[in-house]
């Protein structure tokens, strides 16, 4: 499951929304 979220954190930061998807990097 981990691999699993790791790509779609990976895909969200890569994507066009330009929001932090990990809450420790706020």
């Amino acid at each position: 499951v981990q691999l699993q979220i790791e790509d779609l954190t990976r895909k969200l930061r890569t994507g066009d929304l330009g929001i932090p998807v990990n809450p420790e990097d706020r």
